[in-house]
């Protein structure tokens, strides 16, 4: 019998699955580390909030002293959660929308308004976050600092431009989720369904 070696085109099919096989798994662990410490500044940078403005009215109240610091460090940190939570709340699907009429439309068409939609509110998240990065560049060439701590200006804005262009990341995998899909995605992680439905799935 007559054993035929296996050719060069029954191997590449093989090679080229296990190579999208590891950059999916890849993206996975990425994106997965990058949720994590999303969640962990965002957690954290509440909490550290709320001990802020508790702890400066006590501090007022009691010893009748004002932390010099409290307006700046408040700042920053409103700062990072605001702008590092904008991908955060796409992701999680908690961004404000205008759902009376998408919820009537039908399924096909709902998918295409979806799409059409991330890929509109994405690009306008690309384009805040290049201006925005032109303005961090420009703080950063200026070099000003807060006039208490000597906070650098950079280190606050630097947040602006990264959650601008976070979200978009986040508009765009929301885009790939429905394309390959059968079912509708108001992002990569949330179906297109009623809170209540999506519990009870879940």
């Amino acid at each position: 019998m007559n054993h035929k070696e296996p050719t060069a085109e029954c191997e590449q099919p093989d090679l080229n699955s296990s190579k999208k096989s590891l950059i999916r798994k890849s993206i996975g662990i990425i994106d997965k580390s990058l949720l994590k410490i999303e969640e962990e500044i965002l957690s954290w940078g509440i909490i550290a909030l709320a001990a802020l403005v508790i702890g400066g009215v006590v501090s007022r109240t009691v010893f009748n002293q004002s932390w010099i610091f409290m307006e700046e460090v408040a700042n920053t940190i409103m700062i990072i959660i605001t702008f590092l939570g904008l991908g955060y709340c796409v992701r999680k699907a908690r961004h404000i929308r205008m759902s009376a009429i998408h919820d009537m439309l039908p399924k096909r068409i709902r998918k295409v308004l979806i799409i059409i939609v991330c890929t509109g509110t994405g690009g306008m998240m690309l384009v805040m976050g290049y201006w925005a990065m032109l303005y961090t560049s420009q703080v950063y060439t200026a070099g000003n600092v807060t006039p208490a701590l000597r906070i650098p200006f950079f280190f606050i804005v630097m947040w602006v431009p990264i959650g601008f262009f976070m979200a978009a990341i986040e508009y765009f995998m929301a885009i790939g989720k429905n394309l390959r899909s059968t079912e509708v995605y108001l992002s990569i992680e949330v179906p297109d369904v009623y809170e209540d439905e999506n519990q009870v799935s879940t």
